[in-house]
């Protein structure tokens, strides 16, 4: 199943926050935020960072590229219409990942106001 190894794998890679995909992004202006204020929080939280890299390359390494189970040798590979689904989806990560302009600025005017509210001013 190559097909579906690639898709989980950009799904996985995706949420773990890798440079160039969507959640990067929002992953180090959280940790550059943080780090002004809470410095020591903010190692321990990019240290987790790494720390679930390393699990979900073991996972992957298991469950994708282990030795096949013969329970599973008939599955199909992932169909067209999973693929019409997904791809979307694919391309929507990459493309935030390298250009999240749009997102962050729909965002700003309610960022503004909140920060406006919690700090009084």
């Amino acid at each position: 199943m190559p097909v579906y190894t690639g898709v989980a794998s950009l799904a996985f890679f995706a949420a773990l926050g890798l440079p160039g995909l969507s959640a990067f992004v929002s992953e180090i202006l959280v940790l550059l935020g943080a780090w002004q204020r809470y410095p020591v929080l903010t190692a321990i939280g990019a240290s987790a960072v790494i720390l679930t890299a390393g699990y979900i390359l073991w996972m992957m390494q298991r469950v994708f590229l282990g030795k096949v189970n013969e329970k599973y040798v008939g599955l199909p590979e992932i169909s067209g219409r999973e693929i019409f689904t997904l791809a979307p989806l694919a391309v929507i990560v990459v493309i935030l990942g390298f250009y999240p302009r749009p997102v962050l600025d729909l965002m700003s005017q309610s960022l503004n106001s909140l920060n406006q509210l919690v700090l009084g001013g």
